[in-house]
């Protein structure tokens, strides 16, 4: 996040800036709690829900990602990175089981 920056807009702007997609009505999803053991990294990643407005997403940041597009929930391509499948699995806070369904 930049300095003074909502959750919100730094959602719409990470999504511009790394993928070329603008989006919108941003809200609140969950927090994942993501230790990478291997790596000795512990993170906690914020998950913001939105939807496209426009654009078709591109790799705009190589160093941080090999492609992107769209997916089906069910089927979205291996390997997942952990946070995502901390995310998937329920493993974030509020729990998936509290969450309702979108």
């Amino acid at each position: 996040m930049d300095y003074g920056e909502s959750p919100e807009a730094c959602a719409v702007r990470e999504a511009k800036e790394e993928t070329g997609v603008v989006v919108s009505h941003v809200t609140f999803r969950a927090i994942t709690n993501d230790i990478f053991e291997t790596d000795g990294r512990h993170y906690i990643t914020v998950w913001m829900e939105g939807q496209h407005q426009m654009g078709e997403p591109v790799v705009n940041a190589p160093h941080e990602m090999s492609e992107v597009g769209w997916f089906r929930w069910d089927e979205l391509p291996a390997p997942l990175f952990l946070s995502l499948e901390n995310l998937l699995s329920g493993r974030c806070y509020p729990p998936a089981d509290e969450e309702s369904s979108g």
